[in-house]
């Protein structure tokens, strides 16, 4: 995983934008959490590690949600960027039904955007 990654989550939680976090396995959605977590340890309003509701507030009020690709925690979220760690390992049906659970979290965004990393 790319350090780019974090980066771009930190400096768009920073201009308080709403990110998901979606990895193929669990596994890896918590490692990138952890990463980001340990870069804004010092700027975050408020880190959540409670399992199945991990959530990185910053002061701007930006929230890092994660969840796995199976997860059912998508209903109800907004989100204004999206990010999907481990794009290429998705078969094309496991894709579409990604997108069909994640496409409505980003409807209330003006500027949603998807980023395959």
């Amino acid at each position: 995983m790319s350090r780019y990654v974090v980066e771009g989550i930190q400096r768009d939680l920073a201009n308080g934008l709403r990110v998901g976090l979606v990895g193929f396995t669990q596994v890896g959605a918590h490692e990138v959490f952890s990463r980001v977590a340990e870069v804004m340890a010092e700027t975050a309003e408020k880190i959540t590690r409670t399992n199945g509701r991990e959530r990185i507030t910053s002061r701007e009020g930006g929230e890092l949600h994660i969840f796995s690709r199976q997860s059912r925690a998508m209903r109800g979220v907004s989100l204004d960027v999206l990010v999907i760690l481990d794009s290429r390992a998705y078969t094309y049906g496991q894709y579409t039904a990604l997108m069909e659970e994640a496409l409505p979290m980003l409807d209330a965004s003006t500027d949603s955007e998807i980023i395959p990393a």
